[in-house]
């Protein structure tokens, strides 16, 4: 069974389509996160966690937020901005950690493990999506 890790804040609902989708299919998902606040001291990595108190002033992965996180010192490893460029939450990632899947994408690889699930389906908005790539103007 493959394993995917998810980096978000919690709750989120926009993850728990691809949580469900990956159960039907078998493949096993982690989920880490907290709540936004507190994301703002985690290490952004494939092996996201809290940090401890002296890890903040020394971590050289410090990166200025941006949108929720706007202002704030994020420490983002290399890595994790290797694997998900934009270095926004929620993000995905393969078992190896060197892919990693940027939240927007997740139904996306709910698309694909449908592909190998027949039984899981979609709703009529989303196979026009996949069908035909992103609706664009009206």
């Amino acid at each position: 069974m493959s394993k995917l890790r998810i980096f978000s804040y919690l709750p989120n609902p926009r993850i728990w389509k691809a949580t469900v989708a990956a159960r039907l299919c078998g493949v096993e998902v982690e989920v880490r996160g907290s709540s936004p606040k507190e994301l703002q001291s985690w290490l952004w990595d494939f092996d996201a966690r809290p940090l401890a108190s002296d890890e903040h002033a020394t971590s050289a992965d410090v990166r200025v937020g941006k949108v929720g996180f706007q202002g704030a010192s994020l420490r983002k490893t290399d890595a994790f901005m290797e694997a998900h460029p934009f270095g926004t939450v929620p993000a995905a990632f393969s078992p190896d950690a060197l892919r990693g899947v940027a939240g927007g994408q997740l139904p996306r690889c709910k698309s694909r493990v449908r592909a190998r699930c027949p039984g899981v389906s979609a709703g009529p908005d989303e196979q026009e999506t996949f069908s035909r790539g992103p609706r664009t103007g009206s």
